[in-house]
């Protein structure tokens, strides 16, 4: 029977994310495009082993036995990749060894996956590919950076949960430069007087209005799956969320109110199928316990701001800043070694948000004190056990977060 985009919920992801590439990757990186073709083919007949987002998709795809019908599912994954056509033969294989039909594929042979969303209409997009992410979300298309998760996936013991955070998620990031540029007393006032005005829309709230409509005829009291609000927020600071998903016909099934608690202590109690975010650290705390998709921050547009006739700056870093990611980054190398390429989109991410404001003497005595720190460290520690990558990770963003308020005074 004929199928239509308009008929489900469409979820794109892309290969990386579904299945465990990274072996794969590398050498596509180190050795280029045919190297990696020639290893695909090579190993065609071999199962690649589960990715991050695997146990989300199978769940989802499990929904359609009560939401839907085989024919016509109220929810469609289909695989959006950079991939090359002769990959496909490889990762059709491995889905089947693991027992996850996915009807539909697109292969760019890596061009811009971008109107394959568009054309597929698709209603939340999953990828390791930050790039790619920022053009979806750009775009107007939920989409999330796939930041990690454990190890071994945990089976589903229940009602699945989708868990989100609020501000810069679900709603925009306005009540967070509220709290940035004001503080909490002026965060307070905001709030307060905006009780009855809904935040404006997030970058994930078509996809969470398209999952409430999916579970819309099931009553409060038996959906066929759970939707989590966890956020930084502490109770005082309730109601503006709340009401803003009232507004848009979401029944919230869950709350926490993490007041200044980590929130993988909320997630370990939580147990959510996958859990979004945009905080970097929130998310390295998280994928230890949840498959987790960080939503990164649209970089903002720099915009001259005229001090006098003679003189014109810019609001945010200017171009003799621009060697700062790198900096930051190849300091981060030799404190990670060989984890560093599984961490380097979220550090990028760390240093756009945290180290753009610095000034450059700043920046200089802050990457000064790093490099110090990362060289002092005695060889073995960067990487204990393969579970450690996520508490390195932890660890360096803890020392560069104390770093950068000693710097900032």
């Amino acid at each position: 029977m004929a199928w239509s985009p308009d008929d489900s919920l469409v979820i794109g992801i892309s290969s990386r994310a579904l299945l465990k590439l990274d072996a794969e990757d590398r050498i596509y990186r180190e050795r280029g495009v045919q190297a990696f073709i020639d290893y695909q083919i090579e190993h065609e007949n071999e199962p690649i082993e589960r990715g991050v987002a695997f146990p989300l998709v199978k769940a989802l795809l499990e929904l359609n036995c009560m939401l839907g019908t085989q024919s016509n599912p109220a929810i469609e994954v289909v695989v959006i990749s950079r991939n090359h056509p002769e990959c496909s033969i490889r990762i059709s294989k491995s889905l089947q060894h693991h027992g996850l039909r996915i009807r539909g594929a697109v292969f760019t042979g890596n061009g811009d996956p971008l109107p394959h969303l568009e054309a597929y209409k698709v209603g939340l997009f999953l990828s390791c590919e930050e790039e790619a992410v920022n053009a979806a979300l750009a775009a107007g298309i939920s989409a999330g950076l796939i930041h990690g998760g454990p190890e071994i996936a945990k089976e589903l013991d229940g009602t699945p949960i989708i868990a989100f955070d609020g501000d810069a998620v679900l709603f925009s990031d306005e009540s967070d430069k509220v709290y940035e540029t004001r503080k909490l007393a002026g965060f307070k006032a905001h709030e307060m007087k905006n009780a009855n005005i809904p935040l404006p829309p997030g970058p994930l709230h078509k996809f969470a209005i398209a999952l409430e409509k999916l579970r819309e005829k099931y009553p409060i009291d038996a959906p066929p799956f759970k939707i989590a609000l966890v956020t930084a927020r502490d109770l005082e600071f309730c109601e503006r969320p709340v009401k803003t998903l009232r507004r848009w016909g979401i029944r919230l099934d869950h709350a926490t109110f993490c007041a200044g608690m980590s929130k993988a202590v909320a997630l370990a109690a939580l147990a959510p199928l996958i859990f979004f975010d945009d905080n970097v650290r929130n998310c390295v705390d998280a994928c230890t316990l949840t498959p987790t998709v960080r939503i990164p921050l649209l970089e903002e547009k720099l915009t001259p701001v005229v001090q006098d006739k003679a003189s014109v700056t810019l609001s945010s870093a200017g171009a003799d800043r621009s060697n700062r990611p790198e900096r930051f980054l190849s300091v981060c190398k030799i404190f990670l070694r060989s984890s560093f390429t599984d961490h380097e989109p979220t550090l990028r991410q760390w240093q756009q948000e945290h180290l753009i404001y610095l000034t450059d003497e700043a920046f200089e005595n802050f990457s000064a004190e790093l490099e110090r720190s990362a060289k002092g460290t005695p060889a073995g520690k960067q990487r204990r056990a393969a579970g450690a990558k996520n508490e390195d990770l932890a660890k360096l963003l803890q020392f560069a977060t104390n770093l950068k308020r000693k710097y900032s005074v």
